[in-house]
């Protein structure tokens, strides 16, 4: 018995030897008579599991470098936008820089993003802060083709992770001011709602969300009880009547 499934063994081997690349090229089983010497077998046996035990070097060898690679990966810069909502990101990869695109209501009425809490935190609570810029871009009739543009900025934006504090330098419409985001403001110059950098006054960085009623907030802003910040289109504010632009703010 034990002759006969060696043979048969023989046999398994010797197509899987053939029909393997790796295999046949570095191990051979010659069967030309279907008459397999054991000793040759075993050798046989011996060099197979020296190319499986190769591989299986190589697999590891090759999920290190893949590791290696992904982590170096993270450390490239990424940029991360929110486009009225819908929000582009790459997970695991450092924030260089944020674009946040809020188009004006068709009707005329006022409108937020709230910006991601902790892409601000990100660019702008870091030593020197962060570059703002904020752009009011006119759209086409019909379409969604970009015509005018005013860009204010950049100008510099520092935010306080831990207090809230914030402050902007000069550069940007309204000019240097501060403020408390979630509270009480810390400049006069912050103005009602607490702006902190604006584009023909209809593109707005602001503290709060508009508000919902009159007299709930200050210059059309909620009253700021929460932290966050929001980029605002205002139609109504807008010097030359246009209703179809678009506000954009980018962070860097």
């Amino acid at each position: 018995m034990w002759p006969l499934r060696i043979f048969a063994l023989g046999l398994v081997l010797s197509s899987v030897a053939f029909s393997t690349p790796a295999a046949a090229s570095d191990c051979t089983l010659r069967n030309r008579h279907l008459l397999i010497d054991e000793g040759a077998l075993f050798r046989f046996l011996r060099c197979l599991t020296g190319e499986v035990n190769a591989l299986r070097r190589e697999n590891q060898a090759l999920k290190r470098r893949v590791a290696a690679l992904e982590e170096i990966a993270g450390e490239v810069p990424a940029t991360f936008s929110n486009f009225d909502g819908q929000i582009t990101r790459v997970e695991g990869r450092v924030i260089a820089r944020a674009s946040f695109v809020l188009s004006a209501r068709s009707t005329g009425g006022p409108s937020a993003l709230p910006l991601d809490q902790d892409v601000v935190e990100t660019l702008c609570a870091r030593d020197g802060g962060c570059s703002v810029t904020v752009g009011f871009r006119q759209m086409s009739l019909f379409g969604n083709d970009p015509k005018n543009a005013d860009i204010s900025g950049p100008c510099q934006f520092t935010y306080d992770a831990g207090s809230g504090d914030w402050s902007v330098g000069e550069g940007c419409e309204g000019g240097k001011a501060s403020g408390r985001d979630g509270g009480t403001r810390t400049s006069a110059q912050a103005g009602p709602g607490d702006v902190i950098a604006s584009s023909l006054s209809a593109c707005v960085l602001a503290e709060s969300a508009p508000a919902r009623s009159v007299g709930s907030g200050g210059g059309g802003f909620e009253n700021d009880h929460a932290r966050g910040l929001f980029l605002v289109s205002r139609p109504s504010q807008q010097p030359d009547g246009i209703t179809r632009f678009q506000c954009e703010l980018l962070l860097n």
